[in-house]
């Protein structure tokens, strides 16, 4: 009786174990509580109501969704690069980093635009959504940029005058940009519209439009291959290239915009093969090299010389010599 009191006793301890220690076991598994704040850098006020992290500053947009975007560096003048964060801590609630403010990277002191020759680099963050107009206006020494898939909106001349720009991406899965087949571009999708292009683009097949001021100044574009799905390149769209020296333009292309080709000193050799001059904008080919040939097709030779600013001479049918 007693040994079977006993293997009784040892039974039940040994259950009330085994439930001990699965209790145990689901307390482990239960998932932490995450602190929203964890890791955000947090923001100090400034006196005229925004706030900053002694790199940047900030400013609420939208407080019932806890937006802020980006204003401009607290010191521009030192300011070579950063990491902007995702988020950030203000008054001990989390508000996502979501816009660029207009002028936020360039100098726009005394309503005239300054070069900055101080910025380097910018890192994106994946929870931006708007990049405010001229925000990295005239910024000579950025080199790269990528866009997050994240962004709706980028405002004019975000990226404008920025000569040394050696790459532009555009990161997958973005609904309204992209820079399809790696062309080092930023492209509107829906429009197929060139908005940005830089020193190592290559223009890909698709694009209808070469926007405005898209390769303003970009001193070190060579001669680039204009795909026959273009009918229109706009204006200044290659002003002051001076890199260039020979540009086809096919027959598809039917306008070009004022300046378009405004100032590209060394250009010497064009060959339009629409039969039908393109209508131009104003000083379309202003300031491009003395004795630049115009070629086109031998029926007209004629129609060009009566539509297009080029004299008598300068005008030739395509395949015969410059001196013919």
């Amino acid at each position: 009786m007693k040994t079977l009191m006993t293997k009784w006793m040892l039974a039940a301890m040994l259950l009330m174990t085994f439930t001990f220690a699965a209790c145990g076991s689901d307390d482990d598994d239960e998932t932490p509580v995450t602190d929203p704040l964890a890791g955000l850098q947090q923001l100090l006020p400034t006196e005229d109501g925004m706030y900053h992290d002694n790199t940047l500053l900030y400013r609420i947009i939208n407080e019932q969704n806890r937006e802020v975007e980006v204003v401009n560096p607290v010191f521009p003048e030192t300011f070579k690069g950063t990491t902007i964060p995702e988020a950030v801590n203000i008054d001990g609630k989390r508000y996502a980093v979501t816009a660029i403010a207009d002028n936020a990277f360039g100098f726009y002191i005394d309503e005239i635009w300054n070069l900055n020759d101080v910025l380097e680099y910018l890192i994106l963050p994946s929870s931006l959504k708007r990049i405010g107009e001229h925000s990295c206006f005239f910024c000579v020494k950025l080199k790269s940029i990528t866009i997050p898939k994240g962004v709706e909106k980028i405002g004019q001349g975000s990226f404008e005058r920025c000569f040394n720009l050696e790459t532009i991406a555009v990161e997958t899965g973005n609904a309204v940009y992209d820079s399809r087949q790696n062309c080092n571009a930023l492209i509107e999708t829906k429009s197929n519209t060139l908005i940005r292009g830089c020193q190592n683009t290559v223009i890909p097949d698709g694009i209808k439009t070469i926007g405005n001021a898209a390769f303003l100044r970009v001193e070190n574009l060579k001669d680039i291959k204009i795909p026959t799905s273009v009918t229109s390149i706009d204006s200044w769209a290659f002003y002051y290239c001076t890199g260039i020296t020979n540009i086809e333009l096919p027959s598809s292309v039917t306008n070009l915009g004022g300046m378009a080709f405004g100032d590209c000193v060394n250009l010497k050799k064009i060959t339009c093969l629409n039969t039908t001059p393109p209508t131009l904008g104003n000083n379309a080919f202003s300031g491009i090299a003395t004795g630049c040939i115009l070629y086109v097709p031998d029926r007209s030779v004629d129609k060009y010389l009566s539509q297009w600013p080029f004299k008598s001479g300068y005008v030739k049918a395509i395949g015969s010599s410059p001196d013919r």
